[in-house]
């Protein structure tokens, strides 16, 4: 591709936008922001509050994925997030994430997150997760309301309200409100409410 050439906007996967730094894609409904797993890199901002409903984590929900809920972006420290989230102050509501057994290790809107998000909101998060390392590998596992696990992440004003819990190995379970796990992230004023 011709890098003097500006791309073309995606108006199927997006509302707008091309993912560059000066004209991000938009994201105004859940199918968009779902869509962010396929460029972890790009440039993205809200451009709407998102609500999701609680059908979508029933059978036969978009977002049900054998019971196991919200599939977070960016799978793992080797796949982050590393792109750059602007949330302009709107609010993702009604994120539920019920995973058990051994997999994701990384569990939370996101799973592992290297990025820059600012302005954003999260309430009415739910997340019941169950681990079971059945293959005996001494997996850890990291929960979190915005990522499991943030690396070398700037974030900015950041709300997450609603309830995580989670069972599994004491040694091996890293649980917190906004990451399971930090390390190099810097972040100013970020909250939390309700953790179990």
């Amino acid at each position: 591709d011709n890098p003097y050439i500006a791309p073309q906007e995606d108006a199927t996967r997006f509302a707008g936008g091309s993912g560059m730094p000066y004209d991000p894609y938009q994201i105004s409904n859940a199918a968009q922001l779902n869509n962010m797993r396929q460029e972890l890199g790009a440039y993205y901002t809200l451009t709407e509050d998102i609500a999701f409903s609680p059908s979508d984590f029933v059978s036969g929900g978009a977002y049900y994925h054998n019971g196991q809920g919200w599939t977070p972006i960016g799978a793992d420290e080797r796949y982050p997030f590393f792109g750059l989230l602007e949330g302009g102050g709107h609010t993702i509501s009604g994120v539920t994430l019920t995973p058990s057994g051994s997999s994701p290790q990384y569990v939370g809107l996101f799973g592992g997150l290297g990025a820059t998000i600012r302005d954003l909101n999260i309430t009415d998060l739910t997340i019941c997760a169950s681990f079971h390392d059945a293959n005996q590998e001494y997996n850890s596992f990291y929960v979190g309301g915005l990522a499991g696990r943030s690396y070398n992440s700037l974030l900015e004003h950041i709300t997450v309200s609603g309830t995580i819990s989670a069972q599994g190995e004491e040694d091996g379970l890293y649980l917190g409100g906004i990451f399971g796990s930090g390390g190099g992230s810097y972040h100013q004023p970020v909250s939390y409410t309700h953790l179990t």
